[in-house]
């Protein structure tokens, strides 16, 4: 997807002017004589003449100062929980109608208030992440790929494993190589999602024609969205439910400004760099980055919405 064409910046300046003239000749906007005059004026001629005065005027009471009304925001409700920084960066995105509602129902969909409310900003007692051995389906995965005999598995290996990786070549069955790599997960020196995406996601890439550029970037984004889960066990839900927020705005100011498909540049432990992801976003705006319109949010909200239909459509259907 494409960047904004221009970048919007809203200021919101509130004057309240309050002229109070006391005793003085002309008005300050008009240069006209002021009521104050006319009233002055007024006093001394009925002081001259055998009149009585006119009643005073009833004066009507001070108005109580007047207390701005909040605008109402209108980010998602997902931004709005976040920082301003993170606030402020979305608003670089297209704001149009079909650009909110298309990253309203695909990327912050999954929000609840509610929960957020209810959420414990306690951090977890025990915060080391758990060891997930392979289950059948990995094993099964996994032989496919040892059975075919290539090299780059045994280089990979190496590479993820070294401690392991002598055994893992000098062993003659495709089970005893499965033996090798559960010992090397359940040690905890590699996780059995690493396996499972270096070795049989790649493989399965490679066959469909991939680069080797491209399976790199592709296995490195998969590993980046994996260890999102790893927020549950290191941070508070709360913090959980923030920091997963603000990773999808770091992705939306990427894919949308930049025109870059991943994060890997600017996300890294789960914490994006803003500052970068910033920089980045107006070195694309100043290279005249086209963003997509309004066109091209609807038809693609509009796909999204079929996709949702037809699937809950298959799920009702007996």
């Amino acid at each position: 997807m494409k960047g904004i064409k221009h970048m919007r910046f809203f200021f919101i300046v509130a004057v309240l002017v309050v002229v109070v003239v006391a005793a003085c000749g002309t008005s300050p906007h008009s240069g006209q004589p002021s009521q104050v005059t006319h009233a002055v004026q007024a006093k001394t001629q009925a002081t001259a003449e055998p009149t009585a005065l006119p009643p005073t005027p009833t004066r009507s009471p001070t108005p109580p100062p007047l207390t701005p009304t909040p605008e109402p925001s209108n980010l998602p409700p997902a931004v709005q929980v976040l920082s301003v920084d993170y606030q402020e960066a979305f608003r670089l995105l297209p704001d149009g109608e079909w650009a909110q509602k298309f990253y309203l129902h695909t990327t912050f969909d999954d929000f609840d208030r509610d929960r957020f409310a209810r959420a414990s900003d306690t951090d977890p007692v025990n915060a080391t992440i758990p060891i997930t051995p392979f289950d059948a389906g990995d094993v099964f995965n996994l032989k496919r790929v040892l059975e075919a005999d290539k090299e780059w598995v045994e280089s990979k290996v190496r590479e993820l494993a070294p401690d392991y990786s002598d055994r893992f070549n000098d062993a003659h069955t495709t089970d005893t190589r499965i033996a090798v790599l559960d010992e090397a997960v359940m040690a905890g020196a590699v996780r059995s999602e690493v396996f499972v995406a270096e070795l049989y996601f790649r493989w399965q890439a490679l066959l469909s024609g991939m680069t080797w550029e491209e399976v790199d970037q592709d296995i490195a984004r998969t590993l980046q969205m994996m260890q999102v889960s790893d927020l549950w066990y290191t941070v508070s839900e709360k913090e959980m439910i923030i920091r997963h927020n603000e990773l999808r705005v770091c992705r939306l100011l990427m894919s949308e400004l930049v025109g870059v498909r991943h994060t890997l540049d600017v996300i890294e432990n789960n914490e994006c760099d803003l500052e970068k992801t910033l920089e980045l976003a107006n070195g694309a705006l100043l290279s005249g980055k086209v963003p997509p319109n309004e066109a091209e949010y609807k038809a693609w909200f509009e796909g999204h919405e079929r996709l949702t239909d037809e699937a809950r459509n298959s799920l009702q259907t007996p």
